[in-house]
């Protein structure tokens, strides 16, 4: 194995982290700040649906803006060009 290929490995490693990370805390945190509202202040079932709700958006948000940075971060410096242009293409 290349010195390349085992840095695009790990970095590949270190993405799944994240993106695991980026979807669960947010859902994680809100739903256990939902349940403590809900029997500290003996509230009702609403409080861990808005809960869960407000968890499954950070959740989606995170899930959304680790696939961009990953899409970013994938791509070669020719990608990043975009297309060449032609001597048609020009006003």
């Amino acid at each position: 194995m290349k010195n390349n290929d085992w840095a695009k490995t790990v970095q590949n490693l270190v993405w799944i982290g994240q993106l695991g990370l980026s979807i669960a805390l947010p859902l994680g945190v809100f739903i256990f700040l939902a349940v403590y509202l809900k029997n500290r202040f003996d509230l009702g079932a609403w409080v861990i649906i808005v809960g869960a709700a407000l968890g499954l958006y950070g959740a989606v948000g995170g899930f959304i803006s680790s696939m961009k940075q990953m899409k970013r971060t994938s791509e070669t410096e020719e990608e990043k060009k975009g297309p060449p242009i032609h001597f048609t293409d020009h006003d």
